[in-house]
């Protein structure tokens, strides 16, 4: 079995962050993570004084996002979409 990350803890099997943790882990802000909490969009767990989020919910989370498959393909389409608006030329 791998090690959890080092900024996590387990409990059994299970793989557990903290907030702060799973916003380092991800790539994301602290404030972005309990924003995704509080909405009911990302489950979490009290445990003690903590809010922690389990790992396979954080991946089944961010996996389920859509992907951005290149910059220059983001752009293409903002620019597509800002033509068909009619709001102007994009830069």
């Amino acid at each position: 079995m791998s090690r959890p990350p080092a900024n996590s803890f387990t409990a059994g099997a299970l793989v557990f962050f903290t907030i702060p943790a799973a916003a380092r882990e991800f790539g994301q802000s602290t404030k972005s993570v309990r924003r995704l909490v509080s909405q009911g969009l990302l489950p979490a767990r009290r445990l003690g004084n903590s809010v922690v989020l389990l790992k396979a919910d954080l991946d089944r989370f961010f996996a389920a996002l859509p992907a951005v498959t290149s910059v220059d393909g983001a752009l293409a389409r903002i620019a597509a979409k800002v033509q068909a608006s009619g709001q102007g030329t994009p830069p």
